[in-house]
């Protein structure tokens, strides 16, 4: 696929968020890909290997077909639904499969390539155990413990989010292209460029006094981003800063 100036806007990732970041009608599910809509059939079961799972999630009918349907990049898939009502999300479940395979097609016909999994999870009728499954939360195997925190400001879609994770830890040229794109709107290109080679070359604590306003600069800059992507955008309840310690 074509690298894209902004991540939250390639034809794949503009399909996943008309998808999944419906706020109308006044209540309802989405799902991507709009083609499976068994939640159940995408859970991954005790003891499949990842790839086990999705093999059996893609089928062995037109697997070239159901892989496009599902991918962001040539090597991640996504599965997901969200449940709403008036534009609050009641339940979400966001699942990402990262390989370390050339492609998705590759990950599917061959049993030699690892791969990274990911789970957003909100449930706020089933929190577990006091304060063990933040709300939302993350897992990166899938089943168990550990469960972190997505940040994730209240205002942003945490789908969004979500996705701002995935690609500053999987994809981080991608990512810094992103934030090239609109960092402009808070901080010129020759500041970001300083603040770029300060962490490269592990500088920036001890620039902190002249680099630390910029960051907070930029940080605000790419949350507004963000929040700013989806119009109408679904949002989490208040009592999430509650359940979540």
């Amino acid at each position: 696929m074509p690298t894209a100036v902004d991540i939250f806007d390639s034809p794949r990732a503009r399909s996943l968020i008309a998808c999944l970041a419906r706020s109308r009608p006044r209540q309802g599910t989405a799902h991507f890909p709009l083609s499976r809509r068994d939640q159940d059939e995408l859970h991954v079961r005790r003891p499949d290997s990842l790839r086990d799972w999705f093999r059996r999630v893609i089928g062995t009918q037109q697997v070239e077909i159901r892989i496009r349907e599902c991918s962001l990049e040539a090597n991640f898939a996504f599965f997901g639904n969200v449940v709403w009502r008036d534009a609050t999300i009641l339940q979400c479940s966001f699942q990402a499969l990262i390989t370390e395979s050339p492609d998705l097609l590759t990950f599917y016909r061959d049993d030699n390539h690892a791969a990274q999994y990911y789970r957003l999870d909100f449930d706020p009728t089933r929190p577990g155990p006091l304060f063990a499954e933040p709300q939302p939360h993350i897992h990166c195997i899938p089943h168990g413990p550990p469960r972190f925190p997505l940040a994730c400001d209240a205002r942003e879609y945490c789908l969004i989010s979500f996705l701002e994770f995935i690609y500053r830890n999987h994809f981080h040229a991608k990512w810094l292209t992103w934030v090239k794109s609109v960092s402009n709107e808070g901080i010129t290109p020759t500041e970001l460029d300083a603040i770029i080679a300060a962490f490269d070359t592990g500088t920036v604590e001890a620039r902190i006094t002249e680099l630390g306003p910029l960051l907070k600069t930029l940080k605000a800059t790419l949350s507004r981003h963000k929040r700013n992507h989806v119009r109408r955008a679904l949002a989490l309840p208040d009592a999430c800063s509650v359940l979540t310690y």
